[in-house]
């Protein structure tokens, strides 16, 4: 499944939030050398409990990111986190 998350880096903690309709993205790490998309690739996939990759946006702060899981996963986690 694909969809669109926007990144905010140099946050004070690491954690995903859900809040109308938009997957936020908080990293702790900084823009540099690739961390902070290392960070977001980590954090979705343990949040969805599936492999996450970032296939475009990786300059940016929205990206968007493919995640091997199936609709009703997806639907259910997002519901479990929305705001």
């Amino acid at each position: 499944m694909e969809l669109w998350v926007k990144v905010v880096p140099d946050s004070s903690e690491d954690q995903i939030t859900v809040k109308d309709e938009t997957i936020l993205v908080f990293v702790k790490d900084r823009p540099e050398n690739n961390r902070a998309n290392q960070k977001v690739e980590s954090l979705l996939s343990s949040f969805f409990g599936a492999r996450a990759k970032i296939i475009s946006g990786h300059k940016r702060r929205r990206k968007r990111v493919s995640v091997d899981v199936d609709e009703q996963e997806f639907y259910t986690r997002l519901r479990s986190e929305r705001r």
